[in-house]
């Protein structure tokens, strides 16, 4: 009922013989009398290593072994078989024999091979993201972690924040030095333990020789069994310090007593400095957003400015006087200075 063969292996005689089979009925049933025989019915990939296993039984290196091997095609399909021997000594310690048992465990390993391929095409999937990837079990412990995550442990002297770490006990030991740590081992556990969903935070995480900012996301998994939280990290530094210069570019243009105005291709306002609000009377809510010329020519010359936004993008620059209205309907002559910011790929973009 269980395929399960049990033998008996001589090696001084080198007499293979299966349990309950007499002499006259092994050759009848094709059955192999020797080691060599029997290694005829393994497939050659595996031959050698199944050799080698046997061989240090019967030389008594080995007091037993458990080997997986395919055999050779039956009715065109690869069978897998599964040996198990322990070592039979005489009084004086020789080895006499290799008594053991033969198994088909063709569903088996098949269904091993395909969760194997299975976990190996998710760990390629993980390792193709260039977020650092990191997968924990109901008890916040890492099960499994992308090539990014361990790459980045390893660069930063955090070879413990690896498979087999508890990533909360991880946070609290940080928190001594990083408030965020503590808030995210806090919501890690309320994950764990059904009452959140979903964490986010933004967090500092600077080497001796360079500023990095990166953004923590967990998300409950959900799938059938035990709670499971998927924790990524991305690597916002660079979003962090073009913001950052963003910031401070506005804060010097506001500093210009001019208008300073930049629009997008159409002609709609992206950026609205201070001076603009001074001298139009629009605030930087009201005008983000809006055609320029709505804002500030009056409607009979709104065809003169297209025609001056025109000029600015064929030529990239354009100046001279035009006539322009605030908020309140007045309107007044100024000096515009008008250029056109081109992209790496020299397109026009703003």
């Amino acid at each position: 009922m269980t395929g399960l063969s049990t033998w008996r292996w001589e090696p001084a005689a080198d007499r293979l013989v299966f349990s309950g089979e007499r002499e006259e009925t092994r050759a009848a049933l094709g059955l192999p009398q020797t080691l060599e025989g029997t290694l005829r019915m393994v497939q050659p990939s595996h031959r050698s290593e199944v050799r080698r296993v046997v061989t240090r039984a019967a030389e008594g290196v080995d007091d037993s072994y458990c080997i997986r091997y395919p055999s050779t095609v039956v009715a065109g399909r690869e069978r897998w078989l599964e040996s198990r021997g322990v070592v039979v000594r005489g009084a004086g310690g020789q080895v006499e024999a290799v008594q053991g048992t033969t198994q088909d465990v063709t569903e088996a390993e098949l269904a091993r091979l395909e969760l194997l391929r299975s976990r190996n095409f998710n760990q390629a999937t993980i390792d193709s993201l260039d977020a650092h990837v990191a997968v924990l079990d109901e008890e916040g412990t890492i099960v499994l972690v992308n090539s990014a995550w361990a790459r980045f442990a390893s660069r930063n002297g955090s070879p413990g924040v690896g498979v087999g770490a508890s990533y909360p006990g991880v946070c609290d030991a940080a928190g001594n030095t990083a408030q965020e740590a503590c808030l995210v081992a806090q919501a890690l556990r309320q994950m764990l333990a059904g009452s959140l969903s979903w964490y986010e935070v933004e967090y500092p995480c600077h080497s001796p020789d360079a500023e990095r900012w990166f953004k923590m996301q967990a998300t409950v998994h959900r799938g059938d069994g035990a709670a499971r939280v998927v924790v990524q990290h991305h690597d916002i530094t660079r979003r962090v310090l073009l913001e950052r210069d963003e910031r401070l570019r506005s804060r010097l243009l506001d500093e210009v007593d001019a208008a300073v105005i930049a629009t997008d291709l159409d002609g709609r306002v992206t950026l609205w400095s201070r001076g603009a609000q001074a001298l139009y009377a629009w605030t930087e809510e009201e005008a983000v957003g809006e055609p320029l010329a709505d804002l500030t020519v009056p409607s009979q010359f709104h065809d003169r400015m297209d025609r001056f936004a025109e000029h600015a993008r064929e030529n990239t620059r354009w100046e001279g006087d035009l006539k322009l209205r605030r908020k309140d309907g007045s309107t007044f002559t100024g000096f515009v200075r008008a250029s056109v910011v081109c992209d790496e790929g020299a397109r026009p973009s703003v």
